[in-house]
C-alpha cells in the first residue's frame, strides 16, 4: 500500500489546516484582575462620609475604614469572579443617618494577564438602602461608578451593603490567534487560486 506524501499541490490545504489548528489551540482569555491594585472612593454631601482606599485581590482582598467608634466601611473585591461588595456597618447606639449625594467609585481596574475594557456593571445582591435606593452605574474602560439618586440611610446600629459585578470586553487577539488567522486566510486564498488553475487546465485539455 502506497503512502500519500504531501507535495506542493497540497500546500494550500496544509496551510488552511494549520491556521484552523492554531486558532483552536490559541490560549484562552483570562478575565480577571487577580494581582492588580485597584482604588475605591466614597463621596457624599457631608465630608464626614468621604473615604478612600486601595485593594490588591489575590484572589480576594478587603479593607475596612473606620468613620468613628465602631462605625465603618468595608470594601471587598474578588479578582476571579470580577465582583465587589461595599458595606456600611455600625455597632454603636444612636440614630440612623441620611446620607445625600452618595457616590461609590472603583478605579484603575486592570485585567491581568490579558487586557480588557469594562462594558457594564450590575447588581448581584445586598441588603438595606445601599441596594434598595435607586442608583445607576456608569463605566469607563477601567472604572465603575455608582451614583445614588436619593438619600441613603446609614443604620446606627445596623448594616447595609451592596454586591455588584462587572463585565468586560476582551476582544484583543493574542499572538497565536492573530498568526492563526493570517495563516488560515493565506491558505484559503492559495487554495482558491490552485483550484482555479486546475479548473483552467482541465478546460484546456
Amino acid at each position: 500500500m502506497s503512502k500519500m506524501i504531501p507535495t506542493m499541490k497540497h500546500a494550500p490545504a496544509v496551510s488552511a489546516a494549520l491556521g484552523t489548528a492554531m486558532l483552536c489551540c490559541a490560549a484562552p482569555v483570562n478575565a480577571g484582575f487577580v494581582g492588580d491594585t485597584l482604588y475605591w472612593a466614597v463621596s457624599a454631601a457631608s465630608p464626614f462620609f468621604n473615604r478612600s482606599g486601595s485593594l490588591t485581590p489575590n484572589p480576594t482582598d478587603s479593607q475596612t475604614v473606620l468613620l468613628g467608634g465602631a462605625e465603618g466601611y468595608t470594601f471587598s473585591a474578588d479578582g476571579v469572579s470580577s465582583t465587589f461588595r461595599f458595606e456600611w456597618n455600625s455597632s454603636n447606639n444612636g440614630n440612623d443617618i441620611d446620607v445625600s449625594n452618595l457616590v461609590i467609585e472603583v478605579t484603575d481596574i486592570d485585567w491581568l494577564p490579558d487586557p480588557g475594557a469594562i462594558t457594564d456593571a450590575f447588581d448581584i445582591g445586598g441588603a438595606g438602602d445601599l441596594l434598595s435606593v435607586a442608583h445607576a452605574y456608569s463605566t469607563t474602560d477601567d472604572s465603575v461608578t455608582i451614583t445614588y439618586a436619593a438619600p441613603v440611610t446609614y443604620p446606627v446600629p445596623g448594616q447595609t451593603f451592596i454586591e455588584f459585578g462587572i463585565r468586560a470586553n476582551h476582544n484583543v487577539p493574542e499572538p497565536a490567534s492573530a498568526l492563526g488567522v493570517l495563516t488560515g486566510l493565506f491558505g484559503l486564498g492559495a487554495m482558491r487560486r490552485w483550484r482555479r488553475r486546475v479548473g483552467a487546465k482541465k478546460l484546456d485539455d
